[in-house]
Parts: structure tokens; C-alpha cells; sequence
């Protein structure tokens, strides 16, 4: 079947070839494949029959290929990158089907729990990233759950409690002594029977695995009341959007939402042990973006917090300056955001910036609450520091507020260019290459390790490394992304080659690529 982006204003390229199982390799029909590509939107395109697919109308780019998520078939993203009016023929996607994880939850050995969803949530190795949601699926009278759709990789399970309720109270000042007593009550459990994310068994799964028989045991735990009240928004009465919410996973888990208005005091329980945020704003995209984010922990008795007073989003700033010697200009421009995770959404929040020029950089709206820094950079350019008051940055989170972001960039950054060859020298295509430091930091900075997939030729070509020492590995027969990068490097590190790049060096290596699916391989 055919896609057509409707792009003439230059020669048309196109993209064709044929989707087939990994297990039996025989042509897999009527099969969605998702066509990425940074500089533009191309449709989905579907297989025919005979697992054929083509895709016509395409500008020179690069484009990423790969089943559509949440669907029967995984497989890894296949590169190809187009030259204007190339017409690339003959492409061979290897899919496998997805996963599965299925079980029960269950209150008591004999008491099945109906209703409650489970999620699988999918481990990143990077601490940059809390565990993405993968897929879920809500228990039967039975209590039984399945979660259909997962790709390869390391999961925890988590039965999630029904939504908390926001009490509104009077708003008068009470104290800590009038709380109410802690009482034991089922909370969210991470599998089997873990009250707390630290404290989950994680699932391995592999590929086209059918994994029964993960029963999940919800946690009675005693749990505490959290209050506090609105105040100093303003008008009294102004009414505020109210979200508890807990860092379990990337977008986080909301386990209370309602309204309260200015003046008016609120209180939330039914709260185990843990980390939590509380994020007041406005109720309506058009109100005045006032916020007040509240992050405590709750250990051992519930607490007053102070007064939420909902104040308008801040301005980060910065600046940038090139390393001594560097020309003055950048070849491009330096794009940066700030990440919040497990923080409730901030509507009004503007967390990016875009530096042309060395100098100052600000971003205009961001909440108070621990942020990383991803940066998007252009050929040639690294970053050597980033800074907040002497504190880097680029390996650690950083309150947003706290101070100014000082960064200093090179601009004369190495190329690594990888051609991955097989026994007889010839191009492997739709493998993984890493590059990473040597030795790679515990927390690494994103410049401390850089993965990409080969296109057609076998090419791939890792750009924002520093000047410095790093191992390259290449690894076929396996299902590489960003959550699983460090991982996969730190078991393959010691089979990588060993290079030196220097500041503004090109480098072309030749590697054979080692079977990522079989540690033992000699």
C-alpha cells in the first residue's frame, strides 16, 4: 500500500520492501508501520497482502520505520536516510509479536479485587526518566488482568488504588495535634505485594513471551491525612485546581484532584508512606497562571503543611559562552528545554529556549520543582559544563529558581561515523551502535553516551560527543531505545572498541557487530 505525503517541490523519493516475522520469516499482511521523520509528517502506511508496503513522495531526510505502537507486532526502528529523489528498494522489516504479562490481584488469598487497573510500567535505566506507562489493563469480577502490547524490556507491575477524595474544610488554622490517627487501609501496590516503588520485584520480559501467573497481593498499609489551605492568591474565593500526585511513573500518577478556593482549607487522606507533590492552579486555561507547588513526605503520621500561597510562574535564565579560542558564532542554533518529571501539569508553563548566539537565554514560565536539562544541538557542537551556583547540571537535577545557568559550549566537537560489516565485509543494516565515555560516569551526562540505529548501508553517525576517550560497540539481534541505552552499554562496554577523539576529528571505523542477544557469545 502506498503513502504519499504530497511534497513536489523536488524530487520525490520513495521507501519500499517487505515486513516479515522474525520466528518463521514469512510475510506478515495488513500490518500499521509508524514513518518518523524530523522534518515532516508522513501518514502511516499498512502492508498488503504479501506484506509488501511502499512509501512514495519523499523529500531527502531521514526516516525512522517501525510497527505502530500499542499493536500486535514490535520491532526496532529501521533508519533509512534518503538522498533528494532516492528510491530505496528491497528493505526487509523483521517483526516478532508483543508481549504479555497476566495475572490476578487479589486482597486476600481467597478475595479477588474487581476493577482495579494494573499498569506495566516500563523501567528506563537513566535516572533522568521515571518508568513510562507501556500499557494496562483493569481486573474482571475475578480479578483477573491482562497487559497486552509490551515490547522487550524490564517492567514493574503496579495495581493502582481508586482516586482520593479533596475535603474542603473552613480554612481556619489548626494544628498539628488535631489531625486524625493513621488507619490500615489497601493502597497502591507494586508487584507482588510492595507498598512502595523501591520495594518492587521487577519482570523481565522478552520477546513474544506470554508471562502468567503475576498475582499482585494489595499492600494494607496504615495511611495519613494531609492538610493545608489556599491563601494569598488574591480575591478570597478564587477557586484553584487542586492535584495530588506521586512520582511513580513519567507523567505522573494523580491520586487526588478537585477544587478549592482561595482561603479555603483542604485535606486529602488515605496516603501510605512516600513522596509527594501538591500543585495548586488556575481552573481554566484563561485564568491568571498562578501556581503553588508543594512537594513533603509523609512518614510515620500525617501533616500539616503550610499555607499553599499560588504565585505567578517564574523566568530561568541564563547564559552561554563559548570555550576560549572558539569562534564567536554558533553553526546553528542550541535548543534547550527543562524536564519536570512527576510533576501534575502546568498548563502555562514555557520550559524551552533557543540560543542563536552565545550570551544570555532565559526561559520564560517555569514551576519551582526539580527540573533536568536536555539539550538539542547542532553538528559539531558539545557541551563541556552547565552549571546552577556551582552544581553541574548536566548529571544531576536542579531546583528551577535556585539560580542562573551557566553553560560553556565547544564548538569543534568530533564525528564518529560507524559502518557496521559483517563475516564477509558486507553492510549490516538495522543495528545498534553506542559510543559512551571511558569510563562512562555513574550518572552520565547526555554527551557521556550516544546510541543510533544504522540505516540502509549500515551507517551511523553519533554526533554531540566531547573531545575525550570512549568505546564504540555494535550490537545486532536486539531492541535498543532510549530507556534501555545505559543498560545495554554497561554489559557490551567491555566487547567496544577503544577511541580517542580529538576536538574536530572525523573518524570512520569499520566494526563488526556482536550478537546482542547472547551474553555468552565468545
Amino acid at each position: 500500500m502506498e503513502a504519499q505525503p504530497g511534497q513536489d517541490s523536488q524530487p520525490a523519493g520513495e521507501i519500499s520492501g517487505v515486513v516479515v516475522s522474525e520466528s518463521t520469516s514469512a510475510p506478515v499482511p495488513d500490518i500499521e508501520l509508524a514513518v518518523l521523520s524530523p522534518g515532516a509528517v508522513v501518514p502511516f502506511v499498512r502492508t498488503d497482502a504479501s506484506g509488501a508496503f511502499r512509501i512514495t513522495g519523499l523529500c531527502a531526510g531521514r526516516y525512522g520505520i517501525q510497527p505502530m505502537p500499542f499493536g500486535e507486532w514490535r520491532g526496532p526502528e529501521r533508519l533509512i536516510v534518503l538522498q533528494e529523489g532516492q528510491k530505496a528498494a528491497g528493505i526487509r522489516l523483521r517483526v516478532f509479536r508483543a508481549s504479555s504479562i497476566s495475572g490476578r490481584v487479589l486482597i486476600s488469598k481467597d478475595r479477588p479485587a474487581a476493577g482495579v487497573m494494573v499498569w506495566g510500567l516500563r523501567v528506563q535505566s537513566s535516572q533522568r526518566h521515571l518508568p513510562e506507562k507501556a500499557g494496562g489493563g483493569r481486573t474482571d469480577d475475578m480479578g483477573r488482568y491482562e497487559i497486552q502490547g509490551l515490547s522487550p524490556g524490564r517492567y514493574v507491575l503496579l495495581a493502582e488504588s481508586a482516586p482520593l477524595e479533596v475535603v474542603r474544610r473552613d480554612g481556619k488554622e489548626e494544628a498539628q495535634d488535631d489531625l486524625p490517627p493513621p488507619r490500615r487501609t489497601l493502597v497502591s501496590t507494586f508487584y507482588p505485594e510492595a507498598p512502595r516503588p523501591a520495594l518492587a520485584t521487577p519482570v523481565d520480559v522478552g520477546k513474544e513471551q506470554q508471562i502468567g501467573g503475576m498475582d499482585i497481593f494489595l499492600a494494607r498499609e496504615p495511611a495519613f491525612c494531609v492538610r493545608s489551605r489556599i491563601s494569598g492568591a488574591g480575591e478570597r474565593g478564587r477557586p484553584f485546581a487542586l492535584q495530588l500526585a506521586a512520582p511513580f511513573y513519567l507523567g505522573p500518577a494523580v491520586l487526588a484532584s478537585g477544587q478549592v478556593s482561595s482561603g479555603e482549607g483542604f485535606e486529602i487522606c488515605g496516603l501510605p508512606e512516600g513522596e509527594y507533590t501538591l500543585a495548586a492552579g488556575p481552573t481554566d486555561p484563561a485564568g491568571a497562571p498562578l501556581y503553588a507547588i508543594e512537594s513533603f513526605s509523609l512518614a510515620n503520621k500525617s501533616v500539616q503543611l503550610p499555607d499553599l500561597s499560588p504565585q505567578p510562574l517564574s523566568a530561568v535564565r541564563g547564559t552561554l559562552r563559548l570555550e576560549e579560542g572558539e569562534e564567536a558564532q554558533l553553526p546553528g542554533p542550541v535548543r534547550l528545554r527543562l524536564e519536570q518529571p512527576g510533576l501534575p501539569a502546568i498548563l502555562h508553563a514555557r520550559a524551552r529556549a533557543e540560543i542563536r548566539q552565545p550570551g544570555s537565554f532565559e526561559f520564560p514560565a517555569v514551576a519551582p520543582a526539580p527540573s533536568w536539562l536536555e539539550a538539542r544541538l547542532p553538528d559539531g557542537v558539545f557541551l563541556k559544563s552547565a552549571t546552577v551556583q556551582g552544581r553541574d547540571i548536566l548529571r544531576q537535577p536542579f531546583l528551577a529558581g535556585a539560580g542562573e545557568i551557566e553553560m560553556v559550549a565547544g564548538t569543534r566537537g568530533p564525528q564518529l561515523t560507524v559502518t557496521a560489516v559483517d563475516e564477509q565485509g558486507q553492510a549490516a543494516p538495522c543495528v545498534a551502535v553506542m559510543a559512551g565515555a571511558d569510563p562512562l560516569p555513574v550518572h552520565p551526562a547526555p554527551s557521556d553516551l550516544v546510541g543510533d540505529l544504522c540505516d540502509q548501508n549500515g551507517t551511523a553517525t553519533l554526533r554531540g560527543l566531547a573531545p575525550g576517550r570512549y568505546r564504540v560497540a555494535v550490537l545486532a539481534s536486539t531492541h535498543m531505545d532510549p530507556g534501555n541505552l545505559l543498560d545495554l552499554f554497561q554489559v557490551w562496554a567491555g566487547r567496544g572498541e577503544r577511541v580517542t577523539l580529538a576536538a574536530g576529528e572525523i573518524l570512520s571505523l569499520r566494526l563488526r557487530p556482536v550478537d546482542g542477544a547472547n551474553p555468552k557469545q565468545p
